[in-house]
């Protein structure tokens, strides 16, 4: 049984350490394939921020190469010859558009040529134009959109990490539930060894014979029997211990009592003998009536407070 105990938690921890195993495999999968994403995610703004800068200066070095290619024409234009007697030179106009049904061009081969260069210019400057306001239009929305790709990634993450909370919450759901199942299968075989154990000792105690059973209850009412016994010679002995202190307290006012009386005695004793001093002094001291009376009515007031002295003793 310990053997197979002993197996038994064996491959319990090795499947604990298979699940751990495959759980951090699971969060480092999750882990990667976030990285991955953030990663993705922050390339593309950096290309798409990148391509905003490039249109940008390309669309600056285009306008600033047309320009200068309009001051160049117009320079030339003025310093070219002019052939024409009466003929006034044409103004360069580059914000007016060019009609496409122009009139013929008087002057010289040479001057219609420039002409129609700075005719071209225009139509590229203006063109250019048009596309840079296009551009510029075109810009907030790009913007807006930028915006709403974040919005969407910032959603994304959101729901990622929502969805990798929830898938670790399963996880852990399932591992209790796994733990809890694998705490019952361990906990079965105990239960019906328990139960097959306490079977066959209430079949044992179902069988045991009637004399073991008396001798039982006779061993059962020696003990009642002797704890009773026990019990009585308590009490004898607390009634005894009573007794005692009773007739000690008794003895004590005895005693009492017996003092008290002693000194009542003695205290008579002291009377009667100041009495006889006091009339053997009497018949040796003649005295007149008078003086008789007052030692008497002494005596007998001296009499009185000693019998009243000893009364309070």
């Amino acid at each position: 049984q310990q053997q197979q105990q002993q197996q038994q938690q064996q491959q319990q921890q090795q499947q604990q350490q298979q699940q751990q195993q495959q759980q951090q495999q699971q969060q480092q999968g999750l882990t990667a394939v976030w990285t991955a994403w953030r990663k993705a995610c922050s390339v593309t703004l950096a290309l798409i921020s990148s391509n905003f800068r490039l249109s940008a200066k390309s669309e600056l070095k285009e306008t600033q190469t047309a320009a200068a290619a309009a001051a160049a024409a117009a320079a030339a234009a003025q310093t070219a010859p002019d052939t024409r007697s009466k003929t006034a030179p044409v103004p360069f106009l580059p914000e007016q558009p060019a009609a496409p049904s122009a009139a013929p061009l008087k002057g010289t081969k040479q001057q219609q040529q420039q002409q129609q260069q700075q005719q071209q210019q225009h139509l590229r400057l203006q063109q250019q134009r048009q596309l840079q306001q296009h551009r510029l239009q075109q810009q907030p929305q790009q913007l807006q959109q930028l915006r709403a790709t974040q919005k969407r990634n910032q959603k994304n993450q959101h729901h990622f990490q929502s969805t990798v909370k929830q898938q670790e919450q399963q996880q852990q759901q399932q591992q209790q539930q796994q733990q809890q199942q694998q705490q019952q299968q361990r906990c079965l075989p105990r239960i019906s060894r328990l139960s097959l154990k306490f079977a066959a000792s209430i079949s044992s105690v179902q069988h045991k014979s009637a004399a073991d059973r008396r001798k039982q209850q006779q061993q059962q009412l020696q003990d009642q029997q002797q704890q009773l016994l026990l019990q009585v010679q308590q009490q004898q002995l607390l009634v005894q211990d009573q007794q005692q202190q009773l007739l000690q307290d008794q003895q004590q006012q005895l005693l009492q009592e017996q003092q008290q009386q002693l000194l009542q005695d003695q205290q008579q004793q002291l009377l009667q003998d100041q009495l006889r001093q006091q009339n053997v002094h009497r018949s040796n001291t003649p005295t007149t009536n008078s003086s008789s009376s007052s030692n008497s009515s002494s005596s007998s007031s001296s009499s009185s407070s000693s019998s009243s002295s000893g009364s309070c003793c």
